[in-house]
């Protein structure tokens, strides 16, 4: 019961499950937003210091902050957890994530509008962004998974 994730569900939704002993989650319909077979950007940023749900949990699709419903109130912060640490399937689940994953960071501290528009989205296009930890506004990720490049 103790963790975060991201995944699409068969209603249409795209959740940002942040669960702490309960279910708590922001998700919003991705249908307008995200094309099947077209490649997309996705930023997920949690910050416990947020007053509301909308400051606490926020995602970004295509450097488009999205506008989420919620389901109870999100916890302030995340429980320490030793576990598997799984890209594109939850434990337990049988979904698994239909497409192609590329360039997964973890940073340890959330991430501004800014630096997820103008530094990570926007910032991909330009040759000498291509590698995160050269991006002088961004302290490095903890966990940085290229995929392959």
């Amino acid at each position: 019961t103790n963790w975060i994730t991201c995944y699409t569900w068969n209603d249409d939704n795209m959740y940002f499950d942040l669960r702490n002993g309960g279910s708590t989650y922001g998700y919003f319909d991705y249908l307008s937003t995200v094309i099947a077979g077209t490649w997309f950007h996705l930023a997920c940023v949690f910050d416990g210091t947020g007053v509301s749900d909308a400051d606490k949990i926020k995602i970004y699709i295509n450097g488009v902050e999205q506008t989420l419903s919620y389901n109870g109130t999100l916890p302030t912060s995340t429980n320490a957890t030793q576990g598997d640490f799984r890209i594109g399937s939850l434990e337990s689940y049988t979904q698994e994530w239909l497409g192609g994953i590329d360039e997964i960071a973890i940073f340890d501290y959330a991430l501004s509008e800014r630096q997820i528009v103008q530094d990570i989205y926007e910032g991909r296009r330009d040759p000498k962004c291509a590698d995160l930890n050269n991006i002088s506004n961004l302290t490095a990720p903890v966990a940085w998974y290229r995929m392959g490049d």
